[in-house]
C-alpha cells in the first residue's frame, strides 16, 4: 500500500521579544505493509506529539520519506529527512514485533524533528555587500530537525511465534447420552502475524463435560466426560486492515482435529450401583469466526462435527442406555487472550 500525503508544520516559537520563528513546510511520502497503520493515521499520531500545525499545503520545503515494512518475522521502520535538493538531513530506524508500534515511534521521531526546526529555523546565509559570496563547506550546513543523530541502539529481536490462550463454553451432544454443557482450555501456537490474509496455526487442549445426569427408573446416572484435543487450523483475515491501527479483523477459520478420552458413567440409586469408564476417540473437522478486538484479545463463535472412532456402549442392567452416534458435534463461543 503506497499513498502519499502532504502537510505543512507552522509552529511558534516565544519569546521575551514576541518574535515568530515559522518552520519549513514539510512533505511527508509514506509507505507502509498492509498490516500496518495508514498514512491518515500516521498523520493523527504525529500531531498528537507537536503543536498545532496552521496550514496544510501541498509542497514542501523539507521531505520526510517514512518506510514501513515486514522483517525477520516483525517490522522494521525507516525515517529519513531531506531537503528539497535530495540532500539527507538525518535517518532513524526502529525495529519491533508489533507495526503499530514502529509506526508510532516514527510517528515520534518526525514531531522532535518538526519541533526542533521550529525553535531553530533555517536561516540562509547572506553576503556582506563588498564581498562575493562563497559556499559554507559541507560540515557547516545547518542540520534540521534531527540535528545531531545518535546512533540507533542495535534491533532486538521480534518474536516469529504468536502464543495464544483459548477458553471455550459450548453444549455438547453425541459425547454423552443427551445434550450437556462443557469447556475447554487451550494453548494456540503460530507463526506472528503479517501482511497475508493466511494465518496457520495449531493448538492443544483439554475439552470436558464434568458433570451431566440421566434418570433412569428409580435411579440415575451421573456422567461426565473429557477429551485432550489437538486442532491445525488456517485463518482467513477477509475484512482487511482498518483505517486505525488496532481496530479489529473479521477472521473466519478453519481445522482438522483430533481427540481421546472417556466417558465416566456412575449408577446411583440402585440395588447395585456400578462405576464404567468407556474410550473415546474421534476426529473431524472444525470452524468458526472470530473478531479481533485488540492487539491482546480475540472473540469468536465454533462449531464442529466429529466421527467416532470407537462407537462404545453404556448399558445398565440389561438395558442398552446410550451408544455413541456416528457423529457427535458441540458449539458454542471461544475467547482469545494474546500471551506474546
Amino acid at each position: 500500500m503506497r499513498r502519499t500525503v502532504f502537510l505543512a508544520a507552522a509552529c511558534v516559537l516565544g519569546a521575551a521579544t514576541s518574535a515568530r520563528a515559522e518552520s519549513r513546510s514539510v512533505r511527508i511520502d509514506y509507505e507502509a505493509a498492509a498490516a500496518c497503520p495508514d498514512e491518515r493515521r500516521f498523520v493523527e499520531l504525529t500531531r498528537d506529539r507537536i503543536r498545532p500545525w496552521a496550514t496544510i499545503e501541498e509542497q514542501g520545503e523539507l521531505v520526510a520519506r517514512v518506510r514501513a515494512e515486514p522483517e525477520d518475522g516483525g517490522f522494521a521502520g525507516r525515517l529519513s529527512l531531506e531537503d528539497t535538493a535530495g540532500t539527507s538531513l538525518g535517518v532513524r530506524t526502529i525495529q519491533d514485533a508489533d507495526c503499530e508500534e514502529v509506526v508510532l515511534a516514527l510517528a515520534l521521531f518526525l514531531a522532535v524533528a518538526l519541533e526542533a526546526e521550529a525553535a531553530n529555523p533555517h536561516a540562509p546565509p547572506r553576503a556582506s555587500p563588498d564581498a562575493t559570496p562563497r559556499p559554507a563547506p559541507p560540515d557547516a550546513r545547518p542540520r534540521v530537525g534531527v540535528r545531531a543523530p545518535r546512533p540507533s541502539p542495535p534491533p532486538q529481536e521480534a518474536s516469529a511465534i504468536d502464543l495464544r490462550l483459548v477458553a471455550r463454553a459450548h453444549g455438547v451432544t453425541g459425547r454423552t447420552p443427551d445434550i450437556a454443557l462443557g469447556g475447554a482450555l487451550a494453548v494456540e501456537l503460530g507463526p506472528r502475524r503479517r501482511a497475508s490474509i493466511v494465518r496457520p496455526y495449531g493448538s492443544l487442549g483439554i475439552d470436558a463435560v464434568p458433570y451431566s445426569e440421566r434418570r433412569e427408573g428409580r435411579g440415575h446416572l451421573e456422567l461426565g466426560w473429557g477429551a485432550v484435543f489437538g486442532r491445525g487450523c488456517v485463518g482467513f483475515d477477509v475484512s482487511g486492515r482498518a483505517e486505525r491501527a488496532g481496530d479489529g479483523w473479521l477472521e473466519p477459520w478453519v481445522c482438522g482435529r483430533a481427540e481421546a478420552g472417556s466417558l465416566r458413567a456412575a449408577s446411583r440409586g440402585y440395588a447395585v450401583n456400578r462405576t464404567e469408564h468407556l474410550p473415546w476417540y474421534a476426529a473431524g473437522l472444525e470452524a468458526g469466526v472470530a473478531v479481533r478486538l485488540s492487539q491482546l484479545f480475540s472473540i469468536g463463535v465454533f462449531a464442529d462435527a466429529m466421527a467416532p472412532l470407537v462407537r462404545h456402549e453404556l448399558v445398565l442392567g440389561d438395558v442398552r442406555v446410550f451408544r455413541a452416534p456416528i457423529v457427535a458435534a458441540e458449539a458454542g463461543l471461544e475467547l482469545k487472550v494474546r500471551i506474546r
